[in-house]
């Protein structure tokens, strides 16, 4: 088995394991897993979309938000006071 289909298996497995949620608000869920893998980021759902958010400095990793629900997700990390750092650390 190749490396690229043991990371794609990898990303099927967790994607079925459901992630735990730390917050929902105005339709978006804010989701994350303890000690998961660098940088230190949560995911944000918001209908159809999804994204990764880095922590510090607060960011886009990857995926889409529409403007309006990125606009509050960025200031989760403020809202929540240095709680989702903590929950980075291993």
């Amino acid at each position: 088995m190749k490396i690229s289909q043991i990371c794609e298996s990898l990303e099927t497995v967790k994607s079925k394991i459901n992630m735990p949620t730390i917050s929902e608000f105005f339709g978006i869920v804010i989701l994350m897993f303890y000690g998961d893998h660098a940088p230190p980021h949560f995911h944000a759902r918001y209908g159809e979309d999804e994204a990764l958010i880095r922590i510090s400095p607060v960011g886009v990793l990857t995926g889409h938000l529409p403007p309006r629900a990125l606009s509050l997700v960025i200031d989760t990390p403020k809202t929540i006071d240095g709680g989702l750092e903590l929950c980075c650390k291993p």
